[in-house]
């Protein structure tokens, strides 16, 4: 993947600590930011809180599981109130997988 896509950065270990990012990263030219993370309110409501300032114009988020259980439906419906969302679960995938654009 990252030989296809040197522009890919996936993270290794706890996506809380940003220490675990490149040094040269520019978080805040990122298009594209994925959420596939523990299934839980606390854990997720955290990564949108740290990752937000990052956030530009028009970037699209990505959700994982956005039905998965009580805490993720919570925190789809949240961030309906802020930016433009999409549910695609019925064609992408059983547990839920939603897209806003910021």
């Amino acid at each position: 993947m990252v030989d296809k896509y040197p522009n890919f950065y996936p993270v290794l270990g706890d996506d809380l600590d940003l220490a675990n990012w490149p040094k040269d990263l520019d978080l805040a030219k990122t298009d594209i930011f994925y959420f596939d993370t523990i299934h839980s309110y606390d854990n997720l409501t955290k990564e949108l809180n740290l990752y937000s300032p990052f956030f530009k114009k028009d970037a699209l988020l990505l959700f994982d599981d956005i039905h998965m259980n009580d805490e993720m439906e919570r925190v789809w419906i949240e961030i309906q109130d802020k930016w433009e969302t999409k549910d695609l679960t019925d064609p992408c995938h059983w547990s839920g997988w939603g897209i806003a654009k910021v």
